[in-house]
């Protein structure tokens, strides 16, 4: 080699004071270089090339490897010939044989990732803050909503917006982003875990602080009936804001027993 020369080197190992570069001249040195990174657990780049039964084939620096079909990503992948031809980085989880058989691991490398992203999170996060984050599945109860990378928190359906919900999928849609606020941060089943309770309602002012200067006593409004209970109607004014017609306020000519 010369001054003034560009290799392709990989990094081994770094330190506080070095960085430890190699250059895989032959077979034996990549299979060394791989079983360093192996003991090391440092991630190495890899391209795939080819879907096979329970997996991927993965070209890494030159030795075939195997990515389980599990490992290859945090969530299920349907269709894994999408990442074929792609290049991304694996923790070697085993070597053996001198090189001939190894395994890698793509989730492995990504949740040590998604791990120090909700640390992160939690350094700059606290109960109250208000948010953004982006609504991923809904259910009869509510909706959960991603707020970092592998982190997301649930906002309870009576908690989507001041207006009664019966359906979450009226309120949002998975895909949106929206502002929330951090109501409850407790610790999960399992270590690492969160279970987070957020509202998209408490992000903006209740209706009820602006009703004087929306209604008055004596006022004649429209309204929708929203739900009847023994007693008379509750009636929506504004979302968020209902009125209750008792029994005995619905008729002037004759005396209503039911709503």
């Amino acid at each position: 080699l010369q001054v003034g020369d560009s290799v392709t080197l990989y990094v081994v190992s770094i330190s506080e004071s070095e960085i430890i570069l190699s250059k895989a001249m032959s077979g034996a040195g990549k299979a060394t270089l791989l079983k360093e990174a192996s003991q090391n657990r440092t991630p190495v780049e890899g391209k795939i090339t080819g879907v096979i039964k329970g997996g991927l084939q993965v070209d890494l620096l030159g030795k075939r490897a195997f990515c389980p079909a599990s490992q290859l990503d945090v969530k299920y992948v349907e269709n894994q010939d999408e990442y074929v031809g792609n290049d991304f980085h694996f923790l070697v989880t085993r070597f053996e044989e001198g090189g001939k058989n190894i395994v890698v691991s793509r989730r492995e490398l990504l949740n040590m990732e998604i791990k120090e992203r909700i640390a992160e999170f939690f350094k700059s996060v606290k109960e109250g803050d208000t948010v953004t984050g982006t609504v991923t599945r809904l259910m009869s109860f509510g909706a959960f909503v991603e707020l970092t990378p592998g982190l997301e928190g649930m906002v309870h359906i009576s908690e989507l917006s001041w207006a009664r919900v019966e359906n979450a999928a009226d309120s949002v849609q998975p895909g949106d982003t929206v502002k929330v606020k951090i109501l409850k941060i407790e610790s999960g089943e399992k270590e690492g875990e969160f279970k987070i309770s957020l509202s998209i309602k408490q992000t903006t002012v209740s209706p009820w602080e602006n009703m004087d200067s929306l209604f008055n006593t004596g006022d004649q409004v429209n309204g929708k009936v929203v739900r009847l209970a023994k007693f008379g109607a509750f009636v929506e004014l504004a979302p968020g804001l209902d009125g209750l017609v008792h029994l005995s306020e619905m008729s002037h000519t004759r005396r209503v027993l039911k709503p």
